[in-house]
C-alpha cells in the first residue's frame, strides 16, 4: 500500500491531496460529534471508546492517533494517553515508526514553519528543516528544501541521510521500486539508491504499474519497461496506469482500454473513463452519463447515471435525475434511485470530498489510491448493514434490501454509535436504536452524538444534564453548561460559577470558580478572579492562582503564561522558560 503524500497546502508533489486516506488504518476511527464540534474515537463495533474532547483528530495508525488538544497536535494511544506530547502545529500519521511534525523556526522576528520527523517515544529524530515532507515507505521519505529560493525535492532515509538528491523540481512516490522525477521540464525515473535509471527526456511520466510506465514524448503517450524500452508506441493523447492487465487510453478524442501489447481490447468509444478496472469492473462515461463495463467491454449497466461510485461489499452508490440508489455487481438496482442527496452536511465532510474525488477526474488516478477509496467510500453510507437516506426532506435508515428500518420521518439523523443514533423532529432530539425504536424520547433541545461510559449530555430549556441509555436523567438537567466526565468528574456551571460533580450528580467540588477545564493527570485547571491555578480531586489548591493563561497537564507538564511570558511547569509548580515555538496569544484554551 502506498503511503506517500506531502503534508502541504500546495500540491508540489504529483499526488492526491488525500494523504490521510493513503495509509493503512486500524479499526478504531476518529469521529466528530454533532452537537459539540469535537472529535472522539469509536472501536470496531462503533462504540465510543475515547470521548469527544479533541478539536481535530485522525484515525489510528501503528497504534497511535494524531489529535489536536489545546491548540496543538500530538499522538495518543488507545487509552487516550499522550505518547507524543501535543507540541506541534501540524503532524502526519505514523508510518514505519516515524511521523512528520511541523514546528516554528524563529530567527529574530522572522519565522518559518518547517517539517521534521518524530518517533513513537516523542524523540525528534530528524530535525525540522524541510519545507514539506511525506510519509516513510520502504525506509524512504520525500522531502523538499528551498535551494536558492526554489523548492527542490528528493528522498531521505530514517537517519536523515539524503538518498535521492534534493535537486528535483517534482517527484512522485516510489512504485515498484522507481520514482518519477522532474528536472528542467523533463521527466525520468530514479531507483531507491537515487540512480537515474530512465533518462530525464520525457514531457511527462507516471509511475510504474504492473511492470510498465506511461511516458509522454512529443505530446503523445506510450509505455516503456524498466530498461526504458518502448513496449507500446507513442500514439495516444492520454493514458492511465495499468490495472488488472488493462490501461485506459485516449485516442482521437475517445477513450478505450489497451492490454500490455498495445492491443485495443475495448474500443475507443467513450468520452471519459472514471475508474480503472477494479475487481473486473470499470466506470466509463458517454454523453455526460456514467455506467459500468466488464473487461470484455460488455455493459453491466446502461450509461445513464449522473454519479457512480466504486463498489464496496458488492454494492455501489449511483444517482439518476438527482435521485440516489444502489446497484449490485450485476447492475441490478437493488435499491432504486428514489432518495434525495445522501451527502448529509451534519457528518464527516470527507463523505462529500471522497465522492467528488472518486468520480470527477480525467487525469490519471493512481491505482493504490483508487483501491483505498473503494473500501472507504460506500462504507460511509452503509454501516453495519444500514444506510442513512433522505426522501421529501425527511431522513431515515434503510437496510441493504431497501427496507426502511428507521422510518423516514426525521428532520435530522446522526450516525449509529454502539447501536444508537441521534434523531431530530420538530426541533427536539432523542435517540433511536437499530430497530427504529425511540429509546430516548425526542424532548431535548440538543444531545451528544454518542454515549460515553453509558452517559450523554442533554440540553432542555437552556439547561444541561446527563442521561443514561434508557433515558434516565442521572445528572439533573439544571446546569447552564456542562463538560464531559474526565477522571470520574464533570465540571458544571450554574449562575456563572463552576464546580465539579460525580456520576451520581453529587457536587464534589463547590461551584465557586469563574471558569474551569476538565481534570487531566489528577489536576484541574480553574480560574478565580481572572487568574488560573490547579486543584486536585478534593478541591485542594495544588498550584496557586497566579497565571494569566494556562493549559492542562500532558505527560506531567503544562504551559502557563505569566507577565506576558510563556512558561512550562511541573505538578509541583516548578517553572522553566518555554521553548521558542511554544504557544502564542492566538492559541485557544
Amino acid at each position: 500500500m502506498n503511503k506517500l503524500i506531502f503534508y502541504a497546502t500546495m500540491t508540489w508533489v504529483c499526488m492526491s491531496p488525500f494523504w490521510a486516506l493513503a495509509q493503512e488504518r486500524e479499526e478504531w476511527k476518529a469521529v466528530k460529534t454533532v452537537g459539540f464540534s469535537n472529535y472522539g474515537f469509536v472501536d470496531e463495533n462503533r462504540k465510543l471508546v475515547i470521548p469527544f474532547i479533541y478539536t481535530n483528530a485522525r484515525d489510528f495508525h501503528e497504534g497511535l492517533a494524531a489529535v489536536t488538544y489545546q491548540g496543538r497536535w500530538g499522538f495518543i494511544d488507545k487509552n487516550g494517553k499522550f505518547i507524543v506530547p501535543n507540541n506541534y502545529l501540524d503532524v502526519g500519521d505514523f508510518s514505519e515508526g516515524l511521523a512528520a511534525f511541523q514546528k516554528v523556526e524563529r530567527k529574530g522576528i522572522v519565522f518559518k514553519l518547517l517539517w521534521g520527523f518524530v518517533d513513537k517515544n516523542g524523540n525528534e529524530v530528524i530535525p525540522h528543516k524541510y519545507e514539506y515532507v511525506g510519509s516513510f515507505t520502504d525506509g524512504l521519505a520525500p522531502v523538499v528544501l528551498l535551494v536558492m529560493g526554489k523548492p527542490k525535492g528528493g528522498y531521505i532515509d530514517k537517519s536523515g541521510k539524503e538518498v535521492v538528491p534534493i535537486k528535483y523540481d517534482n517527484i512522485h512516490f516510489f512504485n515498484e521500486g522507481l520514482s518519477t522525477v522532474k528536472l528542467n521540464n523533463k521527466y525520468g525515473l530514479v531507483d531507491q539508491s537515487g540512480k537515474e535509471v530512465i533518462p530525464l527526456k520525457y514531457g511527462y511520466a507516471l509511475g510504474f504499474s504492473e511492470g510498465l510506465v506511461a511516458v509522454q514524448l512529443k505530446k503523445k503517450w506510450g509505455f516503456i519497461d524498466r530498461e526504458g524500452r518502448e513496449i507500446i508506441p507513442f500514439e495516444y493523447n492520454e493514458v492511465r496506469w495499468f490495472s488488472e492487465g488493462l490501461a485506459a487510453a485516449k485516442k482521437d478524442k475517445k477513450w478505450g482500454f489497451i492490454d500490455k501489447n498495445g492491443k485495443a481490447v475495448i474500443s475507443f468509444i467513450y468520452d471519459g473513463v472514471r475508474s480503472d478496472f477494479i475487481d473486473g469492473l470499470a466506470i466509463v462515461q458517454s454523453n455526460k452519463k456514467l455506467g459500468y463495463i466488464d473487461k470484455n467491454g460488455l455493459s453491466i449497466t446502461p450509461l445513464k447515471y449522473d454519479f457512480a461510485s466504486l463498489f464496496s461489499n458488492g454494492m455501489a452508490l449511483v444517482s439518476e435525475n438527482k435521485k440516489w440508489g444502489y446497484i449490485d455487481r450485476s447492475g441490478n438496482e437493488v435499491i432504486p434511485c428514489i432518495y434525495d442527496d445522501p451527502n448529509f452536511n451534519f457528518w464527516e465532510d470527507v463523505v462529500v470530498e471522497i465522492s467528488k474525488q472518486a468520480n470527477s477526474f480525467e487525469a490519471p488516478l493512481y491505482d493504490e489510491l483508487t483501491k483505498e477509496l473503494k473500501f472507504r467510500h460506500v462504507d460511509r453510507f452503509f454501516t453495519d448493514g444500514l444506510a442513512a437516506v433522505k426522501m421529501k426532506g425527511k431522513y431515515g435508515y434503510i437496510d441493504k434490501s431497501g427496507n426502511a428500518v428507521v422510518a423516514l420521518k426525521y428532520d435530522r439523523i446522526g450516525q449509529f454509535f454502539d447501536g444508537m443514533a441521534t434523531v431530530k423532529l420538530d426541533g427536539k432530539y432523542g435517540y433511536v436504536n437499530k430497530m427504529g425504536i425511540e429509546v430516548v424520547p425526542l424532548k431535548y433541545d440538543n444531545v451528544e452524538s454518542a454515549f460515553f461510559d453509558g452517559f450523554s449530555r442533554v440540553k432542555m430549556n437552556k439547561k444541561w444534564g446527563y442521561i443514561d441509555k434508557n433515558g434516565n436523567e442521572i445528572v439533573p438537567v439544571k446546569y447552564d453548561d456542562i463538560r464531559i466526565f474526565s477522571e470520574g468528574l464533570s465540571n458544571v456551571n450554574l449562575n456563572k460559577k463552576w464546580g465539579f460533580i460525580d456520576k451520581t450528580g453529587k457536587e464534589i467540588i463547590p461551584l465557586e470558580y469563574d471558569d474551569s477545564r476538565s481534570f487531566s493527570e489528577g489536576l484541574a485547571l480553574v480560574n478565580l478572579n481572572k487568574k488560573w491555578g490547579y486543584i486536585d480531586h478534593n478541591g485542594k489548591i495544588v498550584i496557586p492562582f497566579k497565571y494569566d493563561r494556562a493549559r492542562n497537564f500532558v505527560n506531567g507538564f503544562a504551559r502557563v503564561r505569566l507577565d506576558k511570558k510563556w512558561l512550562v511547569i511541573d505538578k509541583e509548580g516548578n517553572e522553566r522558560e518555554a521553548d521558542g515555538d511554544d504557544l502564542d496569544d492566538n492559541d485557544g484554551e
